[in-house]
C-alpha cells in the first residue's frame, strides 16, 4: 500500500511494461562491468605477486563460476517479484535491520565508485596530456581532481537520467570496450611478431622487479633488479636510481647503468634507513630511467629475506579477491534483474 511507512516509488516492484531489459542488455551491462580498468589492473596484479597467466586465468574463471550461483539465486527474486535488493532483504533482516544492510552496502559502494570515478578521470588526463602535450609529472596534482571531477559529473548525469540511460549507455558502449580489447590483443601481437611470444613476454612480470635484503651481519642493503627485457635481449630502461627515506624526504642515491642482471650494494646499511625500515616497515623507492621519459617507479620494502609463503596460499588468497569483486554485486543483483523481462533473460 502506497500509505505504508515501507512503500516509496523507487522500492515499488517494477510493472510488467517497465521491464524492458532483455538478455542483450544484460549481457551488454555485464560486458561494462567486467571490461574496464580496475579488472585489468586487478588480473595484472596477480601476474606481478608471481602467478602464471595460466594459473590467474583459471583462478578468474573459476571465481567467475563460482560467484554465478548465488548471482543468479538472488537475480531470480528480481525478475519475480521485481522488487530491489533493500526490499528482497526485508525477508532475510526485518523491515528494520534492512536499514543497516543497506547502509553498509551504501557505504562500501561508495568506496568503489570513488576508485572507478578516479580511475576514469586518470583517463580524461592522460588524454588531455596527449591532445595538449602536456607532460603528466609524478604524485598528485591539480589537473588530476579537475579531471575527477568532470568524470564525477558523467557518471551523475546517467545516474540522475535513471535505469533506462543506464542501459542505452551500456548497449553502445560494450561492443566499444570488446572491440578495444580485440585492439589491444593485436597491438600486442603486432609488436612482438606472434602471440606465443606475447605470452613468453609477459613471464618476465611474474618476477619482482626489485627484491631490497638486508644483511645485519654485513650492516650491507642489497638491492636485486630484474629490468624488463626486450626483444633484443637488453633492458628496455637505460639506469636505475634508489632514493630513500629521511626526515619526510627522498634522499636519492647514486645512479648506475643498468644490466639485464643487477645489484646495488649499499654499506653501511644504516646509515641510510632506520630500525622501521628493517622491520619491512617503510619502502625504499627506485626508479628506472631512459633518456627524457618519464621515471618509472616502483617501491620495494625492505626485507631480512626472500618471501616463502607457499603458493596454495597465493592461489587462495587472489580467489577470495576475484570473489570479493563481484559479492556486492551478487547480493543486490535484483536491483538490476527487476527490469529484465524472464528469468531466461537474466540467467
Amino acid at each position: 500500500m502506497e500509505s505504508s511507512p515501507l512503500y516509496s516509488p523507487d522500492l515499488a516492484p517494477v510493472p510488467q511494461h517497465k521491464r524492458t531489459w532483455n538478455k542483450w542488455n544484460l549481457a551488454a551491462l555485464w560486458v561494462g562491468m567486467a571490461v574496464c580498468i580496475p579488472t585489468y589492473i586487478l588480473a595484472s596484479y596477480m601476474i606481478r605477486s608471481g602467478l602464471s597467466w595460466r594459473a590467474s586465468l583459471a583462478i578468474i574463471g573459476l571465481a567467475n563460476l563460482v560467484i554465478t550461483i548465488p548471482m543468479v539465486l538472488n537475480g531470480h527474486a528480481g525478475v519475480k517479484y521485481g522488487i530491489p535488493f533493500p526490499v528482497f532483504g526485508r525477508s532475510s533482516f526485518g523491515t528494520k535491520g534492512i536499514h543497516l544492510v543497506s547502509i553498509v552496502r551504501a557505504v562500501v559502494a561508495c568506496g568503489w565508485f570513488g576508485v572507478q570515478t578516479w580511475v576514469g578521470g586518470l583517463a580524461f588526463y592522460s588524454i588531455w596530456n596527449a591532445v595538449t602535450g602536456n607532460f603528466d609529472e609524478p604524485g598528485l596534482n591539480f589537473g588530476e581532481f579537475v579531471a575527477f571531477g568532470f568524470f564525477w559529473i558523467v557518471n551523475m548525469y546517467f545516474i540522475w537520467k535513471g535505469t533506462e540511460s543506464i542501459k542505452w549507455l551500456e548497449d553502445w558502449s560494450a561492443p566499444i570496450l570488446i572491440l578495444i580489447g580485440l585492439l589491444l590483443i593485436y597491438w600486442g601481437y603486432q609488436k612482438v611478431g606472434s602471440f606465443s611470444q606475447v605470452l613468453l613476454q609477459g613471464e618476465q612480470l611474474q618476477k619482482k622487479t626489485a627484491i631490497a635484503i638486508f644483511e645485519p651481519s654485513k650492516n650491507r642493503l642489497a638491492i636485486d633488479f630484474h629490468p624488463i627485457i626486450g626483444l633484443n635481449g637488453l633492458a628496455k630502461a637505460d639506469s636505475v636510481q634508489v632514493s630513500y627515506p629521511h626526515e619526510g624526504k627522498w634522499l636519492q642515491t647514486r645512479r648506475e647503468k643498468l644490466e639485464t642482471k643487477h645489484t646495488m650494494g649499499f654499506w653501511p646499511a644504516s646509515e641510510m634507513i632506520d630500525d622501521d625500515v628493517l622491520d619491512g616497515k617503510i619502502p625504499v623507492r627506485v626508479s628506472f630511467l631512459k633518456g627524457k621519459q618519464k621515471p618509472s617507479e616502483v617501491e620495494v620494502f625492505v626485507g631480512r629475506g626472500k618471501s616463502t609463503s607457499s603458493q596454495l596460499w597465493e592461489y587462495l588468497l587472489w580467489f577470495t579477491a576475484m570473489v570479493g569483486f563481484w559479492a556486492t554485486m551478487s547480493i543486490s543483483i535484483s536491483d538490476v534483474t527487476r527490469y529484465a523481462k524472464s528469468q531466461k533473460d537474466q540467467i
